[in-house]
């Protein structure tokens, strides 16, 4: 079961696909969603269960992958 920040996580790169882990800390805090430690440790959870994969190559970015986008739309 996903918590309320990996989910708002999960949708907001359903929206944006490709994003920075700054981009996602704004957007969660904005919907009132704990510090950016909790974020991280969400985006580290949703790595975990391979929802999302970080590309190094571009800088430190996310992107949801086809299980994450399976996953949100099983919620």
């Amino acid at each position: 079961m996903l918590s309320g920040t990996e989910k708002q996580v999960l949708e907001f790169l359903q929206n944006r696909l490709l994003t920075t882990s700054g981009e996602i800390s704004s957007y969660v805090n904005k919907q009132g969603q704990p510090s950016n430690g909790a974020t991280a440790a969400s985006i580290k959870k949703l790595m975990d269960f391979g929802y999302v994969q970080s590309l190094q190559s571009m800088g430190n970015c996310y992107v949801i992958t086809q299980r994450g986008l399976r996953a949100l739309k099983g919620q």
